[in-house]
């Protein structure tokens, strides 16, 4: 199924770089610029092979950040040359022509330059990381008024995403002081061995001590023959993984309860490698909570909110969804979830959900901003009057 799946993609590529192959050479013919034979269609396809390759090379192969970097951009640039194809062939459809070679190298030139316009600025923002605040109140009493968490999902460390990028993302969640850091799933992108110095990743991870501890869950790209490997290294970075299990988590100085967590195994793990068993129904994982005590619910797909409502969660926190991660993909995400991004409610389960700190696929944000998520918890017994 994977080698079916791979070729159909390898031929919409194809068909795709064909496509763009005949628009630039029409424009190139509008310069007098014009090619005999195969003399044109050998380069182009030798190129479109050397994306591809750059896109999936070894780890161990020298300068591989910049290859894959390179082939992730390259895809970037192919859908946004798509987009704007497609947008030239429905003027076509409306009957407006570009018939003289003057119109062909200016609206050629156009739209060479937008493209290059915008990747340049996604790529740019990509390694932008804001800020995203909200206040939330958890009407229970606690042992202590309020702390901060810091949420971030979606690192996507491997491919594209090397300790560099790490650095940058350590350094926001730092920079925040959190009293409490969650990871909400797809810390690799699917292959441990694809990142290049995981024992360097696993330091910088490392280095973060928020008060109360570092937790995590996995995500759907959390999975494949390196399963275990990356259960390791969350052990090795010092990261508390939850699968389908209940933390107490405390002040370390008194001991004392301060919130209950419950994380959650991937409903649909890339693969099924590395699932271990069923993921269980949320209902059966909240044997021993205390009611009085906050509880949260850490779930790397933002699907189950009626599940953590039903057994009364006080928040919900999820990533996934990457808000799109890139113009119109985030029109598509906002009509496939009940809620792909930001804060909302349900039946008195609070729920967040994150655009993620990075990306997966072309290293590109555009509509949508790599974010860590700073939320501020106020816990305060709710009077009835």
């Amino acid at each position: 199924m994977f080698i079916v799946m791979m070729v159909v993609v390898l031929l919409v590529l194809g068909a795709a770089c064909y496509y763009i192959g005949r628009r630039l050479q029409a424009y190139l013919r509008a310069w007098g610029l014009r090619f005999k034979g195969r003399s044109y269609w050998w380069p182009f396809g030798l190129f479109y092979a050397f994306m591809i390759f750059c896109f999936a090379a070894p780890a161990a192969l020298p300068g591989v950040s910049l290859l894959r970097t390179a082939g992730a951009l390259w895809l970037g640039v192919l859908l946004y040359t798509l987009l704007v194809g497609a947008f030239l062939e429905l003027l076509r459809l409306c009957r407006v022509r570009f018939k003289t070679r003057r119109a062909v190298r200016t609206v050629g030139t156009a739209a060479i330059v937008l493209v290059a316009c915008v990747v340049t600025y996604g790529a740019l923002h990509y390694r932008d990381i804001q800020t995203k605040h909200y206040n939330v109140t958890i009407h229970k009493a606690d042992t202590v008024p309020s702390l901060q968490l810091v949420l971030a999902t979606d690192l996507h460390l491997g491919y594209i995403n090397d300790t560099d990028n790490l650095e940058d993302m350590v350094a926001s969640i730092a920079a925040q002081s959190p009293d409490l850091v969650l990871l909400g799933g797809d810390l690799f992108d699917g292959s441990y061995a694809a990142l290049a110095d995981p024992d360097r990743a696993a330091s910088l991870l490392a280095s973060v001590k928020p008060k109360y501890g570092v937790y995590a869950v996995l995500g759907n790209h959390d999975a494949g023959p390196s399963y275990y490997d990356m259960v390791d290294f969350c052990r090795r970075a010092g990261i508390t993984l939850l699968r389908d299990e209940l933390a107490v988590v405390s002040d370390p100085s008194t001991q004392q309860p301060v919130l209950q967590l419950i994380g959650r195994r991937d409903r649909r793990p890339i693969g099924m490698t590395g699932s271990e068993a069923d993921r269980a129904p949320l209902a059966d994982l909240d044997n021993g909570v205390d009611p009085a005590l906050p509880l949260i619910v850490l779930d790397h797909q933002p699907h189950a909110v009626d599940e953590a409502a039903a057994i009364g969660a006080d928040l919900m926190l999820s990533g996934h969804t990457h808000q799109g991660q890139m113009f119109p993909m985030n029109l598509i995400t906002k009509l496939s979830y009940k809620m792909d991004y930001g804060y909302g409610s349900f039946d008195g389960t609070q729920q967040i959900v994150s655009s993620g700190i990075a990306g997966w696929g072309p290293p590109l944000r555009i509509g949508t901003d790599s974010e860590v998520v700073v939320i501020d918890l106020t816990f305060e017994q709710q009077t009835i009057e």
